[in-house]
């Protein structure tokens, strides 16, 4: 059975975790806070509050052993791309599905050197795209 995290809490997330087969998926939301993952609990899926910026929080819900998928719907850019970069770090095999508003928005945050050269990854604006 695949199982997948879902961050950031949003009409997005909440209509891909609607759309996933529960029968084969084992879906689990990540909130910012207790509120966000009661509002998600609500509607019958595992929920967990975790500090994404932090690595051990990630290897806690099974980034880099048991979690197959990951999918990042932050509002911000930025939130999602720290968290795919991070996601990376620790498992070089993960999906990740990544929710961006901007064509490049890795050209605001880290150098060319950087993303040229260590992140072999593809951003869609306004879409979801595998990296």
């Amino acid at each position: 059975m695949k199982r997948i995290a879902v961050f950031g809490y949003g009409v997005m997330s909440l209509e891909a975790m609607s759309r996933l087969n529960q029968e084969q998926c084992s879906i689990i939301f990540i909130g910012k806070d207790d509120a966000e993952a009661a509002l998600v609990a609500e509607k019958g899926f595992d929920t967990k509050v975790i500090d994404f910026r932090n690595d051990d929080a990630l290897r806690s819900i099974g980034i880099g052993t048991d979690v197959d998928t990951l999918f990042c719907f932050y509002p911000r850019d930025f939130d999602n791309v720290f968290l795919t970069i991070s996601a990376r770090a620790i498992d070089k095999n993960i999906t990740i599905v990544a929710l961006l508003t901007t064509l490049n928005p890795l050209k605001n945050y880290w150098p060319q050197a950087l993303i040229r050269s260590s992140i072999p990854m593809r951003f869609a604006a306004g879409k979801p795209t595998k990296c």
